[in-house]
């Protein structure tokens, strides 16, 4: 008698890390693909996340996993400094071969930030000096920049906007 093959966990959207500032809101999102479909759970430090904490909530994602696939997020609100600074695990079992893991960490920080953008400098990306930037406390991962018009000039001033890949000293 033959039995159809079936497909072991993985995992297709892996959590990102966070950084967040306190009170804020912090979602993990996590996917996984195999025959049967997978279930997720999460884990906090290795321990297993529990949606009876009214901080955390554990939802699906819905079609948005994909066909033959599961999704789940996990929404920390608000977040707090030191303890929810942590490893989260998403975990995908189907009962065929391992169980598969994504890890990712939340850090949370406290306060106001401002980053600010060297003006006496040229950059070798080619950024002139008399440019100045911050990132805003609401927006953690985008730093706005602004030049204004130069005097007796009409150009209008520029501005732009860049996306952080690294984490900001706490």
């Amino acid at each position: 008698m033959n039995t159809p093959e079936r497909d072991p966990p993985e995992i297709t959207i892996r959590p990102r890390n966070l950084q967040v500032r306190a009170n804020g809101i912090a979602a993990f999102y996590c996917a996984a693909r195999g025959d049967p479909i997978p279930t997720i759970q999460w884990r906090k430090n290795g321990k297993r996340v529990s949606s009876m904490q009214s901080r955390y909530q554990v939802s699906d994602m819905g079609t948005v996993a994909g066909p033959a696939a599961s999704g789940a997020v996990l929404r920390i609100e608000p977040v707090r400094a030191q303890r929810d600074d942590a490893t989260y695990e998403c975990v995908a079992e189907n009962g065929v071969g391992d169980a598969v893991t994504a890890v990712a960490t939340l850090t949370v920080f406290e306060g106001r930030f401002r980053l600010l953008i060297s003006t006496s400098t040229r950059y070798n990306s080619g950024v002139e000096p008399g440019w100045t930037g911050a990132a805003a406390a609401g927006a953690p991962n985008e730093l706005r920049a602004h030049k204004p018009a130069a005097a007796g000039r009409q150009r209008n001033p520029a501005e732009i906007t860049a996306h952080r890949t690294g984490p900001f000293n706490k």
